[in-house]
């Protein structure tokens, strides 16, 4: 990416570079869930998702694996 600043100071092309990149960023984090279980006494847990939705599902799934005691959601 190539910018064209004319008569600037380095510390002015600095400063419009640093916005240019800043401005397109994604949130550092969101929300994420996953599944916690207990499995012959050990605690495990699934992957992380992303939509409740899939989180719903992958609980329904334990749940019906492992037992409703044995399953929680987690939320971070």
């Amino acid at each position: 990416m190539h910018f064209y600043y004319g008569d600037t100071t380095p510390e002015e092309r600095q400063r419009a570079r640093d916005r240019t990149r800043t401005a397109l960023q994604s949130p550092i984090s969101q929300n994420k869930l996953c599944v916690m279980y207990m499995v012959n006494g050990r605690e495990r847990r699934s992957a992380w998702f992303y939509t409740e939705e899939r989180a719903r599902q992958a609980l329904v799934l334990t749940r019906a694996k492992y037992g409703a005691r044995n399953c929680i959601l987690y939320r971070d």
